[in-house]
């Protein structure tokens, strides 16, 4: 699978143009906020069998990666949004590590997508 929707990540850069602003850091600065915020919740979320919260957390993650053209934690938060709002078994905890790894590695690979379109 593709790690970056290229498309959308250009969308991004251009609008920085326009704007003469960093759009850029400052949405993946939010995105890292919303993933520490998950990461932080989820032990007590699971405890407390709050899959609401859960689906809630996941969902707007998800909108955040798709906005910085991240595919896989953009999927993977699919996943959990769609399997907690129906309450199913999964091994939550285990898939945030997966999301985790996942964003650390498209964040990399966006900061050099960037960088090679702005040389």
């Amino acid at each position: 699978m593709e790690k970056l929707n290229k498309a959308q990540i250009d969308e991004l850069i251009s609008m920085e143009k326009n704007l003469d602003e960093k759009l850029i850091p400052e949405l993946v600065k939010i995105y890292n906020e919303q993933l520490g915020q998950v990461a932080a919740e989820v032990s007590l979320i699971l405890k407390n069998e709050n899959y609401e919260r859960l689906s809630e957390l996941a969902h707007k993650l998800k909108s955040s990666a798709g906005n910085l053209g991240l595919l896989m934690p953009a999927s993977i938060c699919l996943e959990i949004e769609k399997r907690s709002k129906n309450k199913e078994n999964l091994d939550y905890l285990r898939e945030v590590e997966g999301l985790k790894k996942a964003s650390e590695e498209g964040v990399v690979a966006l900061k050099s997508y960037v960088d090679s379109k702005k040389g």
